[in-house]
């Protein structure tokens, strides 16, 4: 008996394992094969991009570029928007550029060396945070029951009440639970069953 409980108890801590692994920080190599570069489509390619991406908080962005010739520059809103680099928020000229995003909301990059930018190279991401997760979808309903029809009967004028089913003397013999494992990980909850055989 004691086996079956580590073995359940085993079972449940490969799949939270599982379960954490796949929350886990994600490595987004920005623009995939292109990489950070003049698109040629101009700002739609890093736009498309970051449509197609769901960026979390701890997740890592990965900037590939030739050296000398690129760079990033992480800018304010209104930075980004006038390809400024007079204040930007952090500069990297070493590829590959590796950023861990901390925080939730907009972000803005760009390249600051020659009119790279306004030529296109430029990135706005929208961070959600790293413990959301998707709506819950609605839970199945169960089918109705199909009703009983209550048969018809007419009235009678000397109809007694029915008469009142006694409990059955016995009762159904009671089956011992089957043990449960249950792990909570952050806003995550599993729990295991684990019947005997």
């Amino acid at each position: 008996m004691a086996r079956g409980y580590g073995m359940a108890l085993v079972a449940a801590i490969s799949v939270a394992y599982l379960i954490h692994s796949s929350s886990a920080q994600t490595t987004f190599t920005v623009g995939h094969t292109t990489g950070w570069v003049i698109p040629q489509t101009g700002a739609a390619f890093y736009s498309t991009w970051a449509a197609n991406n769901s960026i979390k908080v701890g997740d890592i962005l990965v900037f590939n570029f030739a050296a000398n010739i690129h760079d990033v520059a992480k800018v304010t809103k209104a930075d980004y928007d006038a390809c400024s680099a007079s204040n930007p928020i952090s500069s990297s000229f070493t590829p590959p550029v590796r950023i861990t995003i901390n925080a939730s909301g907009e972000h803005y990059f760009f390249c600051s060396i020659g009119n790279h930018c306004s030529a296109g190279q430029k990135l706005m991401i929208n961070v959600s945070d790293a413990s959301s997760s998707p709506a819950p979808q609605p839970s199945a309903t169960p089918a109705p029951q199909p009703s009983t029809p209550t048969p018809s009967s007419s009235p009678s004028p000397a109809s007694t009440p029915p008469a009142s089913t006694p409990a059955p003397a016995t009762s159904p013999p009671a089956s011992t639970p089957a043990p449960r494992v249950t792990l909570q990980l952050g806003n995550r909850k599993l729990e295991i069953k684990v019947e005997w055989l």
